[in-house]
């Protein structure tokens, strides 16, 4: 776990946003930031009434006030749904780039992108220029960059 994703101790509920919490890598890291105490707030396209979740949907603006008070921001949402190039930059990595500049704004201690072993120099997927692409960004800020495996 990344250094500002510690545990957190009884008087100091951390709270970590976590884009994608509801995806299978997503629903994993809630349990476990849970676990260590974090109070997780979900930001997701379709929030269950009274869950406490935030609506979001990559591409759309994002208000830094909405994660202000956040101590870790934690991206794992991809929408899988365009096909074409122009659709995945402007939705995937123009909206993950308008999400990190948030957290950067907002003042977020902590932020981690949850990428793809798809992304590497060379790759020819649009998803893992995709993520390639968001990566640069999320680095260029100070973010951790993860590539999980199977």
């Amino acid at each position: 776990m990344p250094v500002g994703l510690k545990q957190a101790g009884p008087a100091e509920a951390k709270v970590c946003v976590l884009t994608g919490a509801r995806g299978f890598v997503g629903s994993r890291l809630k349990g476990q930031l849970e676990r260590n105490g974090w109070r997780v707030i979900e930001w997701t396209r379709q929030p269950e009434p009274r869950s406490g979740a935030v609506a979001f949907r990559l591409g759309q603006e994002v208000d830094p006030s909405l994660l202000r008070g956040a101590h870790a921001l934690v991206h794992c949402a991809y929408d899988y749904g365009p096909r074409r190039w122009e659709e995945i930059a402007a939705i995937n990595v123009s909206g993950s780039q308008k999400l990190l500049a948030a957290a950067r704004e907002a003042g977020v201690r902590c932020v981690v992108f949850i990428s793809s072993i798809s992304a590497f120099a060379g790759c020819r997927s649009f998803y893992g220029k995709a993520k390639m692409a968001i990566e640069a960004f999320a680095r260029s800020n100070g973010a951790y960059v993860i590539r999980p495996g199977l």
